[in-house]
């Protein structure tokens, strides 16, 4: 069924962006992350969950140009006792900044894909720890597929 949450986390990687003296790239940034996400699941079978999910989170850091993050993702998981559940997870959105990207835009496409554990604390609240690992569909700069991971955890209440 429907669920909303909120969660926290952090996010590393490599971070590039332009200010008045130029590129700025910065090896091994790290960041803050906080946001939230509204969902629905279905169980199509017993035992297996497919669920649609958006994200929204805002990153700041001294390494990274504050943003936020939005994303679309799709979620696929094994319920694996009543209270636990494992997924997989794949996504596209967008970040949106002051001069997110090489080229001085203030939007970029991405993607990601990671994964993640999901605890029942209540029949209506669980606990959810999560890692994706997130690129740019206009990687000016290098060719790595993931320029960040980014590492979640969050309370979600399903109606």
């Amino acid at each position: 069924g429907l669920y909303v949450g909120a969660r926290v986390g952090g996010v590393w990687g490599d971070s590039y962006f332009v200010d008045p003296t130029g590129l700025v790239f910065v090896d091994d940034a790290s960041g803050f992350s906080v946001g939230g996400a509204v969902g629905v699941n279905f169980m199509p079978a017993d035992a297996f969950l497919v669920g649609l999910e958006v994200t929204g989170d805002y990153i700041w850091s001294d390494d990274y140009v504050d943003h936020g993050q939005f994303f679309a993702n799709v979620r696929a998981g094994a319920v694996v006792t009543d209270a636990v559940m494992v997924y997989a997870l794949g996504g596209v959105g967008v970040a949106v900044g002051d001069n997110i990207t090489v080229g001085g835009d203030d939007t970029a496409g991405m993607y990601q894909l990671g994964g993640g554990v999901e605890f029942a604390v209540t029949d209506a609240v669980t606990v959810r720890g999560e890692l994706v690992g997130q690129g740019y569909f206009d990687n000016d700069v290098n060719d790595d597929f993931f320029t960040n991971a980014k590492a979640t955890v969050g309370v979600f209440y399903h109606f």
